[in-house]
């Protein structure tokens, strides 16, 4: 039930924003009694929360799962992490749609913390992992938080391309056009 409450809260979220958002919008989304809705979660801003630092936290998991089960080199640790990524994104582009565009419109401020919290720590892991190239010496240096969350922002914007212009390139083609400009900005 509790995942079911929050998906109907991502497609709720995601078509009329926060602030526009009812509990009660929520509950017929999710065709349940708002008493439901409000036994597992005691207001909206909660609920929010709930949906943006899960969706943000199992995306890092993930790609914290690739690094750690791959001996690959680290080229290729970083098209498979840009490729989960976009396919993420892709595949929950309601949920991105809201971490990226609500989470600054006046969220309250103990939500906005956790949720810049998860946000952090997904740009941290990143910066690491490039970090970690620089030290075996195969990527330039530069301000490994500051590059991470370039990429992080180039993801976002091609997705909200490709998802306005889907007809004019192919998802793999966004990938591999992606992977190579980050690629060739990072490898010497």
């Amino acid at each position: 039930m509790r995942e079911r409450l929050i998906n109907a809260a991502v497609s709720v979220f995601s078509k009329k924003g926060f602030y526009k958002a009812s509990m009660d919008d929520i509950a017929a989304e999710a065709e349940v009694a708002k008493g439901t809705l409000y036994y597992y979660f005691k207001n909206k801003s909660e609920l929010f929360k709930t949906v943006v630092v899960e969706g943000i936290n199992y995306l890092t998991d993930e790609l914290i799962k690739i690094v750690n089960n791959s001996n690959d080199s680290i080229e290729n640790i970083m098209k498979l992490l840009i490729k989960k990524n976009i396919d993420f994104y892709l595949e929950y582009h309601e949920l991105a749609n809201i971490v990226l565009h609500e989470i600054t419109n006046g969220i309250d401020e103990d939500v906005l913390n956790e949720i810049i919290t998860a946000k952090d720590r997904y740009i941290s892991f990143l910066a690491d992992l490039l970090s970690q190239g620089y030290d075996q010496g195969i990527i330039r240096y530069s301000n490994f938080n500051v590059t991470a969350a370039g990429i992080v922002g180039m993801i976002d914007g091609v997705c909200k391309y490709y998802l306005r212009n889907a007809s004019s390139i192919d998802r793999k083609q966004l990938i591999e056009h992606v992977s190579n400009i980050v690629i060739n900005g990072l490898f010497p």
